[in-house]
């Protein structure tokens, strides 16, 4: 609501900017809607991945993100072919402060309606509670840091460098399809049906966790943003000029992907995390010019420039590669699935089926489960090669054998009994 309501003053400040025609009246209603935006998409975006069961996060996010990426297809059209079709005459500057004054008008009746909607707000006890993982994965530390902690320091960097990226490629678009490429074509069309294409990367990725894991999808898209962006760099024509519009499809769920990823697990620090991934989209303003270095200002040469968006989805691409390789990250980076399970109240510590049935192997201490990837968390008793842990995590020896893992049980403090397999470092 606060940021609602700060984005609808920004808008605002644009009929006076106009009436003064003042381009730094302009930058600063542009600066107002900005901070607006960046605190709507600090508050929102952990609450669409959050709010819901926890294995479709990445699934509602792409989709919101979708939503608002058609209305930047809408929105382009609409100022193009209506408010700016006719930029000469004064009466198209009055219909760019009405349609303003509208959108203001609209922003704070969505302010006020929120206000009254009963929407959940979560505590740092039913943050930390969602967050917790039969595994206790969430917990497992890494050279003394949380796990947790390194998965969004990795997040911020790729998030910063693809920001970067898709900045770049938006504002020099046009002119290396004109001057680079030295094609004859409307780019306003194109740029459109470049954003076309960003929105329909991320309907595509949302539809795709249906049947892969986030970790997957993510590691698709990266590596077709790395291989579009070469091939853009590399060829002329109209090879170039298909290699930039199929990159719009690659790095448009990017950004969603990568922010639901490293949200997980984070517990109450969620609030912390949430402003820092926010606060990497000012990779936007870092990578832009250090294109217009390397071209040295001279858009013909946007196309061996293009190496800038290279280096800066390479960087992307190891987070993807950190979260399917590193097999700590690859658990954390997957949703545990309970297959029918819950954990009864606190005082209960049996877990039963959902729908009555103890299942097999069942018992009052724990259940035979099996996570999806090969490990098995079993509580009647310990595998080869695995260690128990006790309450005051104390390590008792069992059977050793060739595998290297190793078994947890935790108690969180509130009568709940975690089972969890981590990974002895050799």
């Amino acid at each position: 609501m606060v940021g609602l309501c700060i984005y609808s003053c920004g808008v605002l400040l644009f009929w006076p900017s106009g009436v003064l025609t003042s381009f730094p009246a302009f930058l600063v209603s542009n600066f107002i809607v900005g901070f607006g935006l960046a605190i709507l998409e600090v508050a929102a975006n952990p609450f669409v991945a959050l709010c819901g069961p926890p294995q479709w996060m990445e699934l509602r996010l792409c989709l919101s993100q979708a939503v608002q990426a058609t209305g930047t297809v809408v929105s382009r059209l609409f100022a193009t072919n209506v408010l700016f079709k006719d930029t000469d005459s004064a009466s198209a500057l009055i219909d760019v402060q009405w349609t303003y004054l509208g959108i203001a008008f609209f922003t704070v009746l969505m302010a006020v309606a929120y206000y009254y909607v009963p929407l959940p707000e979560a505590t740092d006890e039913e943050l930390e509670d969602a967050a917790k993982r039969p595994d206790i994965s969430h917990e497992t530390e890494v050279w003394g840091f949380r796990l947790v902690f390194i998965t969004l320091f990795f997040a911020w960097i790729a998030q910063l460098a693809y920001v970067g990226a898709q900045e770049a490629l938006s504002t020099s678009f046009p002119q290396y399809l004109t001057q680079s490429l030295g094609l004859d074509v409307d780019t306003t069309t194109y740029v459109s049906i470049g954003h076309t294409l960003f929105a329909a990367g991320r309907y595509i990725a949302a539809a795709s966790h249906l049947w892969l894991p986030s970790r997957i999808i993510l590691l698709i898209f990266v590596v077709g943003s790395v291989v579009t962006s070469t091939l853009a760099m590399q060829l002329d024509g109209t090879g170039g000029q298909v290699s930039a519009m199929l990159l719009f499809f690659f790095e448009g769920p990017l950004f969603p992907l990568i922010f639901a990823l490293c949200m997980r697990g984070l517990g109450r620090f969620v609030r912390l995390g949430s402003p820092l991934i926010v606060s990497s989209i000012g990779g936007g303003s870092i990578f832009p010019p250090i294109l217009q270095g390397v071209s040295g200002g001279n858009p013909a040469k946007f196309g061996n420039a293009y190496s800038v968006l290279v280096a800066a989805f390479a960087i992307t691409l190891v987070f993807p590669l950190y979260l399917n390789l590193f097999p700590l990250a690859r658990r954390m980076a997957d949703p545990y699935k309970f297959r029918g399970l819950r954990w009864d109240a606190p005082n209960n510590r049996t877990p039963t089926m959902e729908n009555g049935d103890d299942g097999p192997e069942s018992t009052a201490s724990g259940i035979d489960e099996n996570d999806g990837d090969g490990d098995t968390l079993e509580s009647g008793g310990l595998q080869d090669g695995t260690t128990r842990v006790d309450h005051a995590g104390q390590e008792s020896p069992a059977h050793r054998g060739s595998t290297q893992t190793r078994q947890f049980e935790k108690d969180d403090g509130l009568g709940r009994v975690h089972l969890g397999v981590g990974f002895d470092e050799a």
